[in-house]
């Protein structure tokens, strides 16, 4: 069985190679994908050994240039494993998201406010080998900060005033975000574990507009990933990832790979670093940690595209809390014997 699951693994790494044609950037995307678990995959919800999980991602890009105005990104996240399901072996997930985004130079926002909820079904009773279903839905509103620093055309031709900026007197507007996703995590052996799945965001192409015209609706977006945790020996590790996008004719591919080496058992005290690349865009170089349930990942992206040198930067941290039952035995009293 095991044979077969790895089989179909090499099959979809390789169907995600050949597809791929070109990059572009597509809603929020990062560098370290990992540590926006609920982001790459609503079905992540409650994916996890642990009572809680926080974390959060900041990216900044485009802004080494005093030509050109770039964007910065902030997310938040916290989910949970709950105990009720259909089975005793399954269980459910529950995760919250709150993203800021800003770009351009009129200072487009973005504000995200993202509920995820995720069904596993385990394939056995440690949960090891389990098929997660997730759906994620919210409101993400958009707000033009500062519209009057926009440029058009009819400005360059002499025109005193814009009949394209009077469009902009709405300057904000929300949609509602649906998606769905799916992901398969299997133990291939005591040294490889896999993950690899999709997901479909802006179900129903919903509208998405800051003018007083236009029906512009945001196309489909389709995400397929990888991961696998392989541990060569046994304080050596290596954790490769890729990551493919499709939104309409734009195309994204990424991958990285990050070695692990473990310097102190007792803590979990570990030191990562890698290399990763954005195909036509750029090269990553990844470094971090991880300290007991902590985790820590810097990434610095060195743009290659006709975009250079605007670099991008990448600082992103996970802690997954563990709480324990306190035991509450029930008294025992013996009776002497007389």
């Amino acid at each position: 069985m095991k044979n077969k699951f790895t089989v179909v693994f090499c099959g979809f790494l390789t169907s995600l190679c050949l597809f791929t044609n070109s990059l572009f950037g597509q809603d929020l995307h990062f560098t370290q994908f990992p540590l926006s678990p609920l982001t790459l995959s609503t079905a992540n919800a409650g994916d996890f050994y642990g009572t809680y999980r926080v974390g959060g991602i900041f990216r900044s890009q485009f802004n080494g240039s005093s030509d050109v105005k770039g964007y910065s990104t902030m997310l938040g996240y916290v989910d949970a494993p709950l105990p009720w399901a259909f089975r005793s072996q399954d269980w459910l997930g529950l995760g919250i998201i709150y993203a800021n985004d800003k770009a351009g130079i009129g200072g487009l926002g973005r504000s995200e406010f993202l509920v995820n909820v995720a069904y596993h079904l385990a394939f056995d009773k440690s949960g090891k080998n389990h098929l997660s279903l997730g759906y994620q839905t919210g409101s993400i509103g958009l707000k033009l900060m500062d519209p009057s620093k926009l440029v058009f055309y009819d400005l360059t031709s002499g025109l005193i005033n814009s009949d394209d900026i009077n469009l902009i007197n709405q300057k904000k507007s929300s949609f509602t975000e649906h998606a769905a996703s799916a992901h398969l995590q299997l133990s291939l052996s005591s040294r490889v574990r896999m993950k690899f799945g999709f997901t479909m965001a802006h179900l129903g192409k919903p509208k998405a507009v800051v003018t007083t015209q236009g029906n512009f609706r945001l196309p489909q977006r389709q995400t397929y990933f990888g991961q696998l945790d392989i541990l060569l020996t046994k304080t050596l590790a290596l954790y490769p990832a890729l990551i493919y996008q499709v939104s309409a004719k734009q195309k994204e591919f990424g991958a990285h790979a990050l070695a692990s080496y473990q310097l102190q058992k007792e803590n979990n005290l570990r030191v990562n670093a890698g290399l990763g690349l954005r195909q036509s865009d750029s090269y990553q170089f990844l470094v971090g940690f991880d300290y007991k349930t902590i985790k820590f990942g810097a990434a610095f992206d060195v743009t290659s595209s006709l975009l250079r040198p605007n670099n991008g930067i990448e600082l992103g941290i996970s802690y997954i809390g563990r709480i324990f039952k306190t035991p509450n035995p029930k008294q025992v009293i013996i009776c002497p014997r007389f």
